[in-house]
């Protein structure tokens, strides 16, 4: 197989784009933004919510879909317009919101068109993700193990600042299904992108493009799982990454 010639960037958030801060770095925005500006497809993928990731695709100006809730949306960030949504299955998802209202845990649901933090006023018909915060890694593999079934899938995140997150999407949902949903749509080969992320949730989309990119902090599993490892979120690994494949 000859060298992969990648037409476009998928980024993860935390642990990629985003430092402890929360804040970019100056340096890998203006990167990004003048890769955008060549309309070059940068896409955003992540466990957060639509709001999130659409904030931080205006900061870049990215005009190109971008994908949230771990690959259960795709929306345009230009005219805010949901292109596709995967719903979970509404009896699971009450079971689910109460079972960890009764847990006391901390928790996003992702309804089409809102992002709700509480159980008032939820339309179970329409969830696409349940994000769940927790403060160990012995709550997630305990949790991971109640909630996923077959109607559920459940994918582990890490946070910005460490916290530990639990993603629920709808069974066979998940930042690889996301990008390549998104490829079909816009017309793109996904073996024709590079993946940079940090997390276990990115396993899935690195073995859905041509090249996969570990940020230097990443754990073993997910370096295992890259083609490549760069510096970290700290030392603007993605600027590496940039350079390497863009410029």
């Amino acid at each position: 197989m000859g060298k992969i010639i990648p037409v476009g960037l998928i980024i993860d958030l935390d642990g990629t784009l985003l430092p402890y801060s929360d804040i970019p770095n100056t340096k890998v925005v203006n990167s990004l933004r003048s890769l955008a500006k060549k309309n070059i497809p940068i896409i955003i993928c992540s466990g957060r919510m639509r709001e999130g990731v659409s904030y931080y695709a205006k900061l870049l100006n990215l005009s190109f879909p971008q994908i949230s809730d771990n690959g259960a949306k795709i929306f345009d960030p230009i005219n805010d317009v949901v292109i596709y949504e995967a719903y979970i299955d509404s009896n699971e998802t009450k079971k689910i919101l109460n079972q960890i209202d009764f847990l006391n845990k901390s928790f996003f649901i992702g309804q089409s068109g809102k992002l709700l933090h509480t159980l008032e006023n939820v339309d179970f018909t329409s969830i696409t993700s349940i994000t769940i915060r927790l403060s160990s890694v012995l709550e997630v593999e305990e949790l991971k193990d109640k909630f996923s079934n077959r109607l559920i899938s459940a994918d582990v995140s890490i946070g910005s600042k460490n916290e530990w997150y639990i993603n629920l999407t709808k069974k066979g949902v998940d930042k690889g299904s996301g990008v390549f949903n998104l490829c079909k749509i816009l017309g793109f080969d996904p073996k024709n992108f590079v993946a940079v992320g940090d997390g276990l949730n990115d396993i899935s989309m690195f073995k859905t493009v041509g090249i996969s990119v570990a940020m230097g902090q990443s754990t073993k599993e997910v370096k295992e799982n890259a083609d490549l490892v760069v510096g970290t979120v700290d030392d603007n690994g993605l600027l590496d990454v940039i350079k390497e494949f863009f410029i």
